[in-house]
């Protein structure tokens, strides 16, 4: 049965004690006449009952009647760190100060009011990310014309909020007329969407500075006009890349074995409660309790080995091809590709391949710059 317990009663008429459970309507199993008593199975709820005509030894109690047992006994300290726990939480989680740095004294209003009507102020709870996320948003949509920038940072018991306030610029301020030149060093493949005047043709070589669309309309070696050069220019680019492939690759295999912990988590930091017994292993987690930001959770751990597995030559290269490759993509964005790849030098060793490939890419080297207008063309 479920809710059995197994106890020992000491008796000297062992038949007598018998019939007298009967008589109390208590039910017996696996019964076992001992020196100076009787060894038995009964329901844990008749314990008490036996105990008022009998002293008995619980040799084992069922798990709910352990539990009752130890929370009985323990009741005060459990009661204490149970009440520590909660103050705890509570302290933790509250904020005692608003900090708003910045040295405008209106901005500084605009902020303290705005933050307030989201219930983050003096003698308050902690919010959560999401929600800073979105008292920020609506702060900063709703003053778009006074605040370029705004952060709201926990440090302990204090919240540091970070303002940039707007300046409004003067558009005259800023020259309308500019020329396109090379970022770097490339052939021309193609220029596309050109406005003003294209110096350079394709497959042509330029030089970083180099202006390849220029601002300045000219007929013949007079100027015409003035402008702001515009377009993009493609270019073949070329670079040399290392990479070093070991030639020795982990491979995770799982055992079948499974641990289980407790972790604790205070906002973003975790505390595991008991040591691990498996040295590798992969986690995964169960919520059991979550209160603010305070989490317990149950732990399942996945135990593994790591075996080593030796690469062929070919397989290396194909994974440096591939390494190559990403370097360069890294560089380029969804407009520009690579073109052609060459191995100049490869070097085995015991332990890596090493090789350095030579790389073509397409890539806009097209790059922005501001002239002024000489001053006697202006009128």
């Amino acid at each position: 049965m479920n809710d059995s317990s197994k106890i020992k009663i000491y008796s000297n008429v062992p038949n007598h004690t018998l019939l007298r459970l009967q008589c109390l309507n208590i039910y017996c199993w696996n019964i076992n006449f001992t020196k100076g008593g009787i060894i038995l199975n009964l329901n844990s709820k008749d314990i008490n009952k036996i105990k008022k005509y009998y002293k008995i030894r619980i040799l084992e109690l069922n798990f709910s009647s352990r539990v009752k047992l130890f929370l009985k006994k323990n009741y005060i300290n459990i009661s204490i760190f149970s009440l520590a726990f909660l103050l705890y939480i509570f302290f933790s989680n509250l904020i005692i100060d608003v900090k708003i740095i910045s040295n405008n004294e209106e901005i500084r209003k605009i902020i303290s009011d705005s933050l307030e009507k989201h219930h983050i102020s003096h003698l308050s709870l902690k919010k959560d990310y999401e929600y800073l996320s979105k008292v920020k948003e609506d702060i900063l949509t709703k003053y778009k014309d006074k605040i370029e920038w705004l952060e709201i940072e926990p440090h302990g018991l204090t919240y540091v909020v970070k303002v940039t306030e707007k300046i409004m610029r003067d558009d005259e301020e800023s020259t309308p007329y500019c020329h396109i030149i090379a970022a770097k060093e490339g052939i021309i493949t193609k220029i596309t969407n050109s406005q003003g005047e294209v110096l350079k043709s394709e497959n042509s070589h330029v030089n970083k500075g180099d202006i390849i669309i220029s601002g300045i309309i000219k007929a013949g070696e007079e100027d015409k006009g003035y402008t702001c050069a515009q377009g993009k220019v493609y270019a073949e680019v070329w670079y040399t890349v290392s990479v070093s492939i070991p030639l020795y690759e982990e491979e995770k295999i799982y055992t079948g074995k499974t641990r289980y912990n407790l972790k604790y988590t205070n906002g973003n930091t975790d505390y595991t409660i008991f040591k691990s017994r498996l040295k590798y292993h992969d986690d995964q987690d169960y919520k059991l309790i979550s209160l603010l930001s305070h989490d317990l959770s149950l732990v399942k751990e996945k135990e593994y080995i790591i075996k080593e597995n030796k690469l062929s030559e070919e397989e290396a290269l194909v994974k440096a091809n591939l390494l190559i490759s990403e370097k360069i993509n890294l560089k380029l964005t969804e407009e520009e590709k690579i073109l052609y790849k060459k191995v100049l030098k490869k070097n085995v060793n015991d332990s890596t391949i090493d090789i350095e490939a030579f790389v073509v890419a397409e890539e806009i080297i097209g790059e922005e710059i501001t002239y002024t207008i000489p001053l006697e063309r202006v009128e």
